[in-house]
């Protein structure tokens, strides 16, 4: 008898073992599996752009300045006089733009950061405007030319010490942006996801 309870004892556990064995392998599969679609997914969305547009990298210091550009909308452009986070009306936007320096180190240059409070529409809103130091970084290439993707702008008053705009609620200026080392209150804009969401409507790389 105690021989049999043993044998029916060894039975349940190699069954156990079995069972757990072929779940654990199952949830490993559905894991890879899972994973597999992830990564097609993500090929999927990155076929739409070249896979370069999102390997920011370290330029050498010698380009010449007609290899640079930026990107208004879905437009790639050099030393474009305008930026926009709504392509379709400029209802935010910095304008008149004066480019002081357009290099690979740091493209700068001063403008008017012009925002539409839209009451009570769009079309009849008013506008309130700032002078503003802008400049770009986060480099891409395509093995020719260069495309700098990230705009960062601030008021010219935050270096002057006064912080008079940020109690303001018709400037959309809330993100630390750090220029030479110190740290202001101002915007951070990816002008490059226009060109890369609407392959339709994209200008040709040049």
């Amino acid at each position: 008898m105690a021989d049999n309870k043993r044998g029916l004892i060894l039975i349940s556990l190699a069954v156990f073992i079995a069972v757990t064995i072929f779940y654990t392998a199952g949830s490993q599969d559905e894991e890879v599996a899972r994973g597999k679609s992830a990564t097609a997914a993500d090929s999927k969305v990155n076929r739409s752009y070249p896979a370069w547009m999102d390997e920011v990298i370290t330029p050498p210091p010698t380009v010449d300045e007609r290899r640079i550009y930026t990107f208004t909308c879905e437009l790639p452009m050099r030393k474009p006089d305008v930026f926009t986070t709504a392509c379709a009306d400029f209802g935010e936007m910095v304008r008149e733009i004066a480019w002081e320096e357009w290099s690979i180190e740091k493209p700068m240059g001063n403008g008017i950061y012009s925002l539409n409070d839209c009451r009570p529409n769009c079309a009849e809103g008013t506008r309130s405007e700032i002078p503003v130091r802008v400049w770009l970084e986060d480099v891409t290439s395509d093995g020719k030319n260069y495309f700098f993707n990230t705009l960062k702008i601030v008021p010219l008053e935050a270096f002057e010490g006064s912080m008079e705009y940020a109690k303001n609620p018709s400037f959309w200026l809330y993100n630390d942006v750090e220029l030479d080392g110190k740290t202001y209150q101002g915007a951070t804009w990816d002008v490059s996801r226009d060109w890369k969401e609407f392959p339709e409507m994209r200008g040709e790389l040049p």
